[in-house]
Order: C-alpha cells, then structure tokens, then sequence
C-alpha cells in the first residue's frame, strides 16, 4: 500500500514541477534507450551467437552520453511553447528532437569511451563510422520514436 501512495504522490510532484512537453520528451529518451539495448542485444545474439553484456566502461560512457541528451531534453521541453506552434511543425519536431538526441548521445558516448579505452581523441572518419552504424542498425527505431514523440506534442493543448 505505501508503495503505490509513493508512486501516486512522486507522479504528482513530477507532473507539478515539469511540462507535458518535458515528459514527453524523456519517455521518448527512455524508450530510445531500452530499444538501443535490444537492437545491440538481438544483433550480438545473431552475430555472435550469444548474448553481449556490456562492460563496466560502456556503461559509464552511456551514463555520461544521456546526460547532455537529458538536460538538452528538459531544456527543449520547459522553455519552447509548444501550443503556440502549428501541429504539423510540432510533429516534425518530435523526430527532429529524436534524432538530434541520438546524434548527441552517440557522439558524446563516443568520444568518453575512447578517452576512456586509448586516451586520445576520436577522429572524424570513426566517428563518422560511428554514427553511420547507429544509423543503420537503430535509424527505424528512431524515426519511430520520433513519429510517437511528434504525435504526443502535436495533442499539447494551450492552457
């Protein structure tokens, strides 16, 4: 019982101190995120014939990736209003907003895991390598999660 009063009352306070857009927009990160594990894990499994668990160094490098994707996210979801832009614009804003996400996220994870691994900065052609396979392999998962994003901000209504 104390577990759901908890639930009800942290979703009160996060629905008072961010807007719907900010929510939105960190569902969509999340989801980008749990469909980015998958997509790695079904691959590895089809390539490698097992399951690839990731090494402690990944996971720090994609904790410091979202975290410029997240505060981005806030800022894009608190301070643009929303209910003043035409639907349509609001839309294609949704799978922009995504996809620069992934653009940040991958860059910044990137780069942290090479000064992590080799102590030296990425050139440009491997992180153009990079993003061509995050491309690749997670461009439909995106543009979806983009489509779902745009569909959630084009029902923001004026208040």
């Amino acid at each position: 019982m104390k577990n759901s009063i908890f639930a009800v009352s942290l979703h009160k306070f996060i629905s008072f101190i961010m807007k719907q857009a900010t929510r939105y927009i960190f569902k969509a990160i999340g989801i980008e995120l749990f469909l980015t594990i998958l997509t790695f894990e079904i691959f590895s499994y089809l390539i490698f014939q097992d399951i690839q668990f990731f090494p402690p160094t990944h996971v720090v490098a994609g904790i410091i990736a979202l975290v410029p994707s997240l505060v981005s996210g806030y800022l894009l979801g608190e301070k643009v209003a929303y209910a003043w832009l035409p639907k349509i614009n609001r839309f294609f804003l949704g799978i922009v907003f995504i996809f620069t996400f992934l653009v940040i996220s991958v860059c910044v994870g990137s780069f942290a895991l090479e000064l992590m691994h080799r102590k030296e900065w990425l050139s440009l052609e491997e992180l153009l390598e990079v993003l061509l396979i995050f491309f690749l392999y997670g461009g439909i998962q995106t543009l979806g999660v983009g489509i779902w994003l745009g569909i959630k901000l084009s029902h923001i209504r004026k208040n």
